[in-house]
C-alpha cells in the first residue's frame, strides 16, 4: 500500500507587479544608485510578466534583475557590477518595446 502525496495548499497568487513594489518598497537605494533604475525596471518588468504570465523571456530577466538586486543590497559597486547593470537595463528596456 502506498501512500498518496498530496501537494500543499497554496495561497492565492498575488500579483508580481505588487510583489515587486513591496521589495522596492524596502530597498534602500540613493536616487544616483542605478540599482535604484533597475528595481524601476524590474517593476515595469512585473507588469508585463502579469499581463502575459507566459513571457518567459520577460519572467527569467525579471527574475535575474531581482537576483542581482538581493546578492547586492548595499554593497559597492565595482566595474563589472555596473556592466552587469548596463546589461540588465539593455535588455530590460528592449522587452518593454517588444511589449
Amino acid at each position: 500500500m502506498t501512500d498518496a502525496v498530496t501537494a500543499p495548499e497554496l495561497p492565492p497568487a498575488a500579483s508580481v507587479a505588487d510583489a515587486v513594489a513591496a521589495l522596492a518598497a524596502t530597498a534602500r537605494f540613493a536616487d544616483e544608485d542605478p540599482r535604484a533604475a533597475l528595481v524601476k525596471l524590474a517593476f515595469r518588468l512585473a507588469c508585463v510578466a502579469d499581463e502575459s504570465p507566459d513571457n518567459v523571456p520577460v519572467t527569467r530577466e525579471l527574475r535575474s534583475i531581482l537576483q542581482f538586486v538581493a546578492d547586492h543590497p548595499g554593497t559597492p559597486l565595482d566595474a563589472i557590477d555596473e556592466l552587469v547593470i548596463r546589461r540588465h537595463a539593455r535588455r530590460a528596456s528592449s522587452m518593454l518595446a517588444q511589449s
